[in-house]
């Protein structure tokens, strides 16, 4: 019975951890991914990796984990990440025939044999959980001094001082026969996943055992580490746009194929917004309604209160106003900012002889669009797809404004008709043998309505090309837009707010190229019109979307040699700065940060930058060194050097090479030989 009650104690315990263990569990990776496990589930399936679905429900878990300390995006794209890599490392470590024994598993829970062996995940959660459990009971008696609560050890598998006991574990174990059923199959659970972890680690381990760092290597890197401090002048390209052939531009890109690649399919996407402005109406009724309210303007819980004692502290220039009359005490409403406000003054404080202080009471309301503005503005953008996909726009004329003249060959006719019917029972006149010639002459009519009607409306219209969305929005003068490269999980398109709806429409199996979407989507305080304008599939990234950087970069090699050609011989510093007009700037540069100063921000301009620090000694000038915004020539004044180093400063590097450098790329590896489907976008 002391055994089965003890068991009922720790339940609480193993459930608790159970729980946090489905969300904690983390491989060594790259991104620090969770490695639970992704059994297949065809009808909510988001994706298959190697042919094997992906369960929406075991994704949300690592969703939920992630969503913790991240962004809905980042939190999307670190779940997609940790499933990815779980499924492609124990299906690696399968084809390696790595497994975990019974005794590892025991081990890792224990240490029986190493206490270095046990989890380090599993030893954190223990002495995480005895440690919120120790805080409650303290303080509990904080707030009750007569509280009788002790701290139970052996319930959290720790000893006196609060530490991970290996023993306690083991202890508990042995009477495994005896749980109940929910308590084993929790544990058993737990186990799963610790092995899960281990095997990710042999994986890991396998890799990177097979890389050596020599010495050479480890003391090259930590002296280029060292700090140096140099002097440079940095020649600006000039802003003249420079003339490139499209032969240039296809050699460019030939050359340089391996640089333009897409890891993921990508859409391209443009769009056209019409933004939410209140109208006329709008401003009217506001400000009539603020009038009203001012004339019996009453100072309550709605109002903000504003207090003062020097003109520099006042936020509205007509509060001033206000102080200063003697009659006048309420003032507006008058817009502001796009808010009709309405102020009184409220009182005033003598502070010294000198100081007063005001009060100034005021109410703001702005100025919305109404729901009738909301649906002309919708109302726009479904004409605006109307006429994208017809290639056509009718434009606002006399027909749409007066029906009535718009058939102009119809009320001809009726008239005609009307004159016969005039002569032959009014007049009594025998006009009945020209009869045929008016119905002849009233279908002629009718006839040449039509035509000449059809006529006016082609005048009526801006007819398009087959790319008709962009000129289509400049005939229209309507705000055009486009976005280049979005991901099928993306949550926002550049300033478009909340366009998730957008990026699904666009990676919807239905909607191909050249589509516009049959609605307008509200983002903010737009509605929005897309259309997508091109696929990228992963691999190679296509001449024309590249073509642009492709320019810039042909430009800026002809502008970075032509800055050469002036530097005849090997220049040093003063001569370069006094050729190009240029101040020669002292820094310090940190190869471990990669920093060099606030002048040089360009990511690609640090890194070359840096890189020829790197390979200069001491009183050395560099060559001319190419950036994406200007060119430099640097001097090294002097340069930190290392000759001793320690067995933990060699022990990181060889760590990082393998696990920084190598693993990141077995596991790049891994995804470029695999054949994985993302369809989150359809639940997302």
């Amino acid at each position: 019975m002391a055994v089965l009650e003890k068991i009922r104690e720790k339940t609480v315990l193993v459930l608790v951890m159970i729980g946090l263990g489905m969300f904690g569990f983390l491989f060594m990776g790259s991104d620090q991914s969770s490695i639970f496990s992704c059994n297949g589930g065809q009808l909510n399936s988001i994706g298959s990796i190697n042919g094997e679905e992906v369960d929406i429900d075991k994704y949300n878990e690592y969703l939920g984990n992630s969503k913790t300390q991240n962004s809905e995006e980042i939190a999307h794209k670190n779940a997609w990440g940790s499933l990815v890599n779980e499924k492609l490392i124990f299906s690696a470590a399968s084809d390696l025939n790595l497994t975990v024994t019974n005794e590892e598993i025991k081990e890792l829970f224990t240490g029986s044999i190493n206490p270095n062996n046990v989890s380090l995940y599993f030893k954190n959660l223990i002495e995480d959980q005895f440690n919120r459990y120790k805080s409650q009971i303290e303080e509990r008696k904080r707030n009750n001094p007569n509280d009788t609560s002790t701290i139970q050890y052996d319930d959290y598998f720790v000893d006196v001082n609060g530490n991970f006991s290996g023993e306690k574990v083991g202890n508990f174990l042995e009477n495994r026969g005896q749980w109940p059923v929910e308590q084993e199959k929790g544990w058993s659970q737990l186990e799963d996943e610790i092995s899960k972890q281990r095997l990710s680690q042999k994986h890991q381990t396998l890799i990177v055992k097979g890389i050596y760092t020599t010495k050479s290597e480890i003391e090259t890197t930590l002296n280029e580490r060292a700090n140096a401090n140099v002097k440079y002048i940095s020649i600006p390209y000039p802003v003249e746009e420079v003339d490139v052939t499209e032969e240039e531009i296809l050699s460019y890109y030939d050359k340089h194929i391996s640089a333009y690649q897409n890891e993921e399919e990508t859409r391209n996407v443009e769009y056209v917004t019409f933004p939410i402005v209140p109208s006329k109406e709008d401003t009217t009724k506001t400000e009539q309604e603020m009038i009203k309210k001012s004339r019996n303007f009453v100072i309550n819980s709605k109002c903000k209160i504003l207090s003062f004692q020097k003109e520099s502290d006042i936020i509205d220039t007509n509060f001033l106003d206000l102080i200063k009359s003697q009659e006048v005490r309420v003032k507006g409403p008058y817009l502001i900012d796009g808010v009709y406000r309405i102020a009184k003054f409220s009182d005033s404080i003598i502070i010294s002889d000198t100081v007063k202080k005001y009060t100034i009471a005021y109410l703001d309301k702005e100025i919305v669009a109404s729901e009738s503005t909301i649906k002309d503005c919708r109302y726009e953008g479904q004409k605006f797809i109307k006429a994208s996909v017809s290639h056509e726009v009718i434009q606002e004329d006399s027909k749409s404004k007066n029906k009535i003249l718009q058939y102009w060959w119809i009320l001809l006719d009726i008239g005609i008709i009307f004159v016969l019917l005039y002569f032959i029972y009014i007049k009594k006149r025998d006009v009945k043998r020209f009869v045929p010639y008016v119905v002849l002459l009233t279908i002629l009519v009718a006839v040449a309505g039509i035509y000449f009607d059809s006529e006016s409306e082609d005048d009526a219209m801006i007819l398009t090309d087959n790319s008709a969305f962009k000129s289509l929005s400049d005939s229209l003068n309507i705000r055009y837009d486009a976005a280049d490269a979005v991901n099928n999980m993306q949550f926002n398109i550049k300033d478009l707010q909340d366009s998730r709806e957008i990026v699904r429409w666009m990676f919807d199996a239905n909607t191909k190229v050249g589509d516009v979407s049959n609605t307008t989507y509200r983002c903010g305080d737009d509605f929005v019109v897309v259309s997508l304008s091109a696929i990228n599939p992963n691999g190679d990234k296509t001449l024309e979307s590249v073509r642009d950087i492709i320019i810039q970069e042909i430009q800026n090699d002809q502008k970075f040699d032509d800055i050469a050609s002036q530097l005849s011989g090997s220049p040093n510093l003063e001569e370069a700065s006094s050729l190009f007009n240029t101040d020669t700037v002292a820094s310090e540069v940190n190869f471990e940060s990669l920093a060099i100063n606030n002048t040089i921000t360009d990511a690609l301009d640090v890194q070359n930058f840096v890189g020829a620090v790197n390979a200069l000694d001491e009183g050395e000038t560099s060559r001319l060194i190419k950036g994406n915004n200007a060119a430099y020539l640097i001097y090294i004044v002097s340069k930190g050097s290392r000759t001793e180093y320690t067995e933990a400063e060699k022990d990181k590097i060889r760590q990082e090479n393998s696990f920084g450098v190598y693993y990141e790329q077995a596991l790049k590896t891994l995804k470029e030989n695999s054949d994985i489907v993302d369809n989150r976008s359809i639940f997302y």
